[in-house]
């Protein structure tokens, strides 16, 4: 191999690593005083030029290593791997090993230089710290983290290289000091971020408040931080350290989310009012024509569809007045439509409701069911159950059991006419419409006819 002389009198001389020269063989051409040594030192062998450089590695994996390595520097690249070197006499020594092409004047490749350094246990250790480090570092900024600490008894102190950029501090090898870094807090927020501080410092925890960043500096952020200290024995803090997530994006898709239910709860609300304006339209039509007409049968027909329009649009009525649509108080409900049936009816004074109506809160849905249920029974009893008299008792009763089952009652002590019980011009629509709805709630429910009609409905309501 045809070497300038003054490059290999610079390798081997003017440096302080281990350096050896292979061709393409790996038997060794040159090598320096420092290589020699190393060698000999590890091994307890002393090396020759023209030695193959495997004939000191006795494991056969570490010899197929080697070459794969030295094959891929023959093929132009450049190879850098840290192993460790010793022997049952001598301690173990790491090395980064870094292995170069060495060429011709024709660009050709016709050997290795085997560029060794010793490195020692503890710069091994810092090597593996600073690359636990980097890995951290990439990971908080993936997860938009970031981290600090501080000492309390030098007044030293960490921060992660996020934690600058979240605070728009440039990097530095020392944090900021307090007054600096709350000076990068929302002045709106800086009571929150400094009432930590203080929790720290006695030796509690405070509570994980979000706060906001100093829009002066950086992008105002919104950061939810936790917390921790450290103690000795006697109590006192010695360290104090957190975390914090950036979670401004959170916040965004969190106000997004707001304002969409916002505009659609407005929507609801305009089609409620919509539907509740044309149900009265429809209810005048409706009362109109009744006061028109001279058959009776016509007006009672006129009459029950008006009651059971005015029990949707109490509910419609309500629902648009609510500012919780989703849920809604039972009594208020049946109170007004009960007063609705009452003034549509003409009940005598001498018919009495016992109202029993428990704190119970349902679902639109749920409740527009059982308002045209409670609507039909009570209007067949208001129309056949006191027929023979002007007096008598008409119980309402809705409760809800520790399991969650609904319970509704309607029952009266009317002197029904079993004609009027089984006859369908009068009740046979009502009973359909009652028996539908009961199974759209997959109600349990039956009837007892003895010295009034009672009606029961158990069901637990699908929210």
């Amino acid at each position: 191999m045809n070497l300038h002389p003054f490059i290999l009198q610079s390798i081997l001389e003017n440096t302080e690593d281990s350096v050896a020269i292979i061709d393409r063989n790996f038997d060794y051409i040159c090598f320096n005083q420092n290589y020699f040594k190393e060698v000999e030192r590890i091994y307890n062998r002393k090396i020759e030029i023209g030695q193959n450089v495997h004939d000191f590695i006795t494991n056969s994996q570490d010899v197929e290593v080697s070459k794969q390595n030295f094959g891929k520097c023959l093929n132009g690249e450049v190879i850098v791997v840290t192993n460790r070197y010793g022997n049952e006499e001598f301690e173990t020594s790491v090395f980064e090993v870094k292995l170069f092409p060495f060429r011709n004047d024709n660009d050709h490749v016709e050997g290795i230089i085997i560029w060794t350094k010793n490195i020692s246990e503890k710069d091994l250790i810092q090597i593996e710290n600073n690359l636990i480090k980097t890995r951290l570092e990439n990971a908080e900024s993936s997860a938009r983290m970031c981290s600090w600490e501080v000492d309390v008894i030098t007044g030293g102190g960490w921060w992660s290289n996020n934690m600058f950029n979240i605070f728009g501090f440039p990097l530095s090898p020392t944090p900021p000091t307090l007054e600096e870094y709350l000076e990068h807090v929302h002045e709106e927020d800086r009571s929150i971020a400094m009432s930590a501080v203080d929790f720290l410092l006695k030796g509690e925890i405070p509570d994980p408040l979000e706060y906001r960043t100093n829009p002066r500096y950086t992008e105002m952020r919104v950061v939810l931080p936790t917390y921790q200290n450290v103690k000795i024995e006697s109590g006192a803090v010695v360290k104090i350290m957190g975390t914090i997530i950036d979670i401004t994006d959170l916040k965004h898709a969190q106000e997004k989310i707001s304002n969409l239910l916002e505009e659609k709860d407005l929507l609801l609300k305009e089609v409620l009012h919509r539907i509740n304006n044309n149900m009265s339209i429809l209810l005048s039509i409706l009362n109109l024509q009744s006061a028109n007409t001279t058959d009776m049968q016509l007006k009672t027909i006129l009459r029950d569809i008006e009651s059971r329009i005015q029990s949707m649009n109490i509910l419609y009525n309500k629902l648009f007045r609510m500012q919780n649509i989703r849920q809604m108080p039972a009594t208020e409900y049946f109170i007004s439509m009960l007063g609705d049936i009452k003034s549509i009816y003409k009940v005598p004074s001498g018919i009495i409701f016992d109202l029993r109506i428990d704190d119970i809160y349902v679902n639109a849905k749920v409740l527009f069911s059982l308002g045209l249920i409670v609507n039909e029974l009570l209007s067949n009893c208001l129309k056949y159950a006191f027929v023979k008299s002007q007096t008598g008792v008409i119980l309402f009763q809705m409760t809800k059991s520790k399991e969650g089952e609904i319970i509704l009652v309607v029952e009266d002590n009317g002197n029904w006419i079993e004609s009027d019980k089984s006859s369908k011009s009068k009740s046979g629509f009502g009973l359909e419409l009652v028996s539908l709805l009961a199974r759209q709630l997959q109600a349990k429910w039956n009837v007892k006819k003895d010295h009034g009609t009672r009606y029961e409905f158990r069901f637990i309501p699908n929210d």
